[in-house]
Parts: C-alpha cells; sequence; structure tokens
C-alpha cells in the first residue's frame, strides 16, 4: 500500500511542477529549405495543358509517359497526370514482355485497372508499339521455332526417367490423410512402402497419400506413371499426377505378385504430385517405386565447342574477388594452397553468352597430388534469381582432362569459377573449353514453319490487347 501511495504522490509532484513552467514560445526564424524554396515559382502558373491554344491546335494532346502501378494507387503521380495532361503512356505494362509468361500465357490485369483509371480520369492511352524488336519474352517465342524431333517408329522411341522414388533406399516424407488405424510408412526389412487399413472406408478418399511430390512434370506433354505395387489381395489403387488444381486420373488393379503397372497421361498441369487413393481396400499395399518417364526418340548427342580459353604467360588476366591473383606460367594459373577459401574467375561473363541447354566443360588440368575440394561454378549473374550450377571437380595427381556436366543451363552470361576451397594440392590450370551437348534427333524447322508460328504468336498477342484495352487506346 505504501509503494501505492508513494507513486501517486510522485505523479501529483510532477504534475505541479510541470504547470509552473513558462509556456511563452521563444521567437525563432528557421530558413525555408533551398530545395522547397527554388520551385515556389511553379505556384503562380496554372495547370500545363490549360496554356495549349485549342482553337489553334485543336488535336494537339500533352502527354506523359508513367509506371502503370503508380498512376493505378490513385497517388501523386496520378494527381499530377490528371491535372497537366491529356493523355498517358505507361513505362513498361503495355509491352509483350511485361503480359506474356514463358508458357505463352498473357496476363492483362495490369492493362485492364490502367484503362480503367485512365478512363474515370478522362485521360486518354497511347499505346507502345504492338510488335518490335525489344522487349520480348525471348524464351517463349524461341520455343516455338525450336528444333523438332524427327519422326520414327514409336516402337523405337526409348524411355527416359525424369522422376524417381526407390522405398528400397528412400524414406517417406510425403503428405498424407489417412483415418486412425491405417498406418503408412516404409518397411525396410521388405524395401517397400507399406499401407495397411484394416477395414474398408466409405469413401475411397479417405485414405489418400501422395507417393511422390514435386514433379518436373511439363502441362500438355506425355508421359507414363509406373508402379511397382504388391497387394495382400487383388484390389484397385486409384492415383492422379498433377497439383491439386487439375490431375490426370487413372487406376491400377494389382494381386499379390510384385508387377509394374504403367499409366500413360497428358499432363494437364505443371508440376504436382502422386496422389494415392485406397480407402475402398482391406489389407495391405506394397509398393516398391514410383517413377515418371517421357518416350522420346533414341539420339546421338554431338559436343558443340562454344569457346575454349587457353592462358598467355603475365598476370592473372581476370577479376579476382579476394584480390590475391594467380600468377601465369608456362600458359597455366598456377595455384598455389595457402589454406583460405579463395575463387578465381577463370573464364569471366561477357564471353559465354550460352543459350539454354546441356553443357560440358573441359578443363585441361595438371595436380600434384589428388585433391576431392576443388569445385567449379557456372553462375549467371549475382542475384537470388540467377541460376548458379556448382560440381565437384575429380583431381587426380599429373595431367588431366577433366570432363565436368552442367545439364539444364537457363541460359544467359554466365562466370565460370574455379573454387580450390581449402584444398592443399597445388594446380596448374592450361585451358578451359565449354562444348554446348546437342541431340542429332531433331530438325531445324523451315523458314515457312517458323513464320507461320511467329505469326500466329503475334496474332494472339494483338487480339489478346486489344480486347484487353476495349478500343480506348490509340
Amino acid at each position: 500500500m505504501n509503494r501505492k501511495n508513494n507513486m501517486v504522490w510522485g505523479t501529483l509532484v510532477a504534475a505541479l511542477l510541470a504547470s509552473c513552467v513558462d509556456t511563452e514560445i521563444a521567437d525563432v526564424t528557421v530558413a525555408k529549405p533551398e530545395s522547397i524554396a527554388q520551385y515556389e515559382y511553379l505556384n503562380d502558373y496554372a495547370p500545363l495543358k490549360s496554356y495549349i491554344d485549342r482553337a489553334a491546335n485543336p488535336d494537339f494532346k500533352l502527354g506523359l509517359a508513367l509506371a502503370a502501378n503508380e498512376f493505378i494507387e490513385g497517388g501523386l503521380v496520378f494527381r499530377l497526370a490528371e491535372a497537366n495532361f491529356d493523355e498517358v503512356t505507361a513505362g513498361n505494362a503495355m509491352k509483350y514482355a511485361s503480359c506474356v509468361n514463358d508458357k505463352g500465357e498473357m496476363d492483362f490485369e495490369t492493362v485492364d485497372k490502367f484503362v480503367t483509371a485512365a478512363q474515370a480520369a478522362g485521360i486518354t492511352i497511347y499505346g507502345h508499339t504492338l510488335a518490335w524488336h525489344a522487349q520480348q519474352n525471348n524464351k517463349y517465342l524461341n520455343s516455338l521455332i525450336k528444333d523438332k524431333e524427327m519422326d520414327v517408329d514409336p516402337n523405337d522411341k526409348v524411355d527416359i526417367e525424369d522422376y524417381v522414388v526407390d522405398y528400397s533406399k528412400d524414406a517417406y516424407n510425403f503428405w498424407n490423410s489417412i483415418p486412425e488405424g491405417t498406418t503408412i510408412g516404409v518397411n525396410t526389412e521388405e524395401g517397400c512402402l507399406e499401407i495397411v487399413n484394416p477395414a474398408p472406408t466409405e469413401q475411397n478418399y479417405l485414405v489418400q497419400y501422395f507417393t511422390g511430390d514435386n514433379l518436373p512434370t511439363i502441362e500438355g506433354q506425355d508421359y507414363k506413371l509406373k508402379m511397382m505395387i504388391k497387394g495382400s489381395a487383388k484390389g484397385t489403387l486409384n492415383v492422379g499426377v498433377g497439383p491439386w488444381s487439375g490431375r490426370a486420373d487413372g487406376s491400377f488393379s494389382f494381386d499379390t505378385e510384385w508387377k509394374e503397372y504403367e499409366f500413360s497421361f497428358k499432363a494437364v498441369a505443371d508440376g504436382g504430385h502422386v496422389m494415392t487413393q485406397s480407402g475402398l481396400f482391406a489389407g495391405t499395399i506394397q509398393i516398391k517405386h514410383v517413377k515418371i518417364t517421357h518416350a522420346e526418340s533414341p539420339a546421338v548427342e554431338v559436343e558443340q565447342e562454344i569457346r575454349e580459353k587457353t592462358y598467355e604467360d603475365g598476370p592473372f588476366p581476370f577479376y579476382v574477388m579476394d584480390g590475391c591473383a594467380p600468377p601465369v606460367i608456362n600458359g597455366c594459373i598456377h595455384f598455389v594452397p595457402d589454406g583460405a577459401w579463395r575463387q578465381f574467375f577463370i573464364l569471366p561473363g561477357g564471353e559465354n553468352k550460352l543459350e539454354e541447354g546441356n553443357y560440358v566443360l573441359y578443363l585441361d588440368i595438371k595436380s600434384d597430388k589428388d585433391a576431392s575440394d576443388v569445385q567449379l561454378s557456372m553462375q549467371n549473374g549475382w542475384g537470388a534469381d540467377n541460376q548458379q550450377i556448382k560440381v565437384s571437380v575429380p583431381i587426380k595427381a599429373g595431367n588431366q582432362i577433366v570432363k565436368l556436366d552442367f545439364p539444364n543451363v537457363d541460359g544467359g552470361d554466365y562466370d565460370v569459377i574455379l573454387i580450390p576451397q581449402e584444398s592443399d594440392a597445388t594446380l596448374d590450370l592450361r585451358s578451359v573449353k565449354v562444348c554446348k551437348v546437342t541431340k542429332m534427333n531433331s530438325i531445324p524447322l523451315t523458314p515457312e514453319e517458323k513464320k507461320e508460328a511467329l505469326t500466329q504468336a503475334m496474332n494472339n498477342w494483338i487480339e489478346g490487347m486489344m480486347k484487353a484495352t476495349g478500343g480506348y487506346v490509340t
């Protein structure tokens, strides 16, 4: 109680003292910031568009280029445009690359909002060129004119594995929804996924589980789902392949012996999972593996040399991140171990503009001993979204040519970086060679075929933009 009284008295004293403070404010003059003062003359002017002699120039429009999103927000940019200009042009929002994704799908949501905002403000819109040489989605357009696979007898085609889960060595950590009493997990003794359902449920979907996830499937392409299955009795396993938004559905009628079953399907969407349902089956179902494959013509892979770099005697020719450049001796870059983590640009960007595809690199290198902690990285820029592929370099003592595989390169301008890490081996790098791996089971499209494909894409784009803008854009 005394502590509370002390707190109250303290508050009252503070209030009394505050009431005795002189409340007069001193006469202080503050200079107006120069950044504001230098533009005050603008207050003497009317909106810019009011200075146009409309009688003498009835068709003249004063226009402004701006960011569409800032205009749509209705803030300062919108108010300035509305007050001072007759017409606006979007910075990038109405250009092809801003509206068309890598699959050729068009999104005009921003365009629609931009047009609506301009109409409400009574401002006209001047559009960009509908077809020009820049700011295209080149990845999509190039996919339309890429080489096509040669026609061969379907019986001569081979299955290529795109995805594999092998429950003889892989853990089960996928999503599942099962009722009480039902179990799902890996049987390590038999090397399989095992689902035990003691009694049938009212609906098949009441026992459902992923047997594969994060699939690499691509919408519209043909695949096979392969599963090796055995049951404690004959039964049916329902399957669906794809994301929650849409799957290709099928089923397998299994028995009590191990057998690999196949389900051919066309992917209805990119990626997704293998959904499996078995609620109506009472007993045990075992699954050895789950595979996704696609068929393609057998092909011979040919390595086409893109670039080879050899080194002349003299100083290290490229940028080094830590500032400690190795010497160049007898036409080789000489890497001497010093116990520090270092990385060296042995082939810098600007010289390695690579197309999308598969590549191999060859290092002509000498080492004074075996080394397992050397790495090579191919890196497209330094942002979080840029591709970086890093592989271990199998170094043996002596002179050697080391081949390194770099599959699924996105395409772009790549740095090739050697990272000796903390290796205690002395290395002499004589050359680096970059080769693109090309399959010879494809043939280029004819000029007429390319023209037809690109003309169709252009027509789709122009029609889509015209519908999105509803005739309001000139």
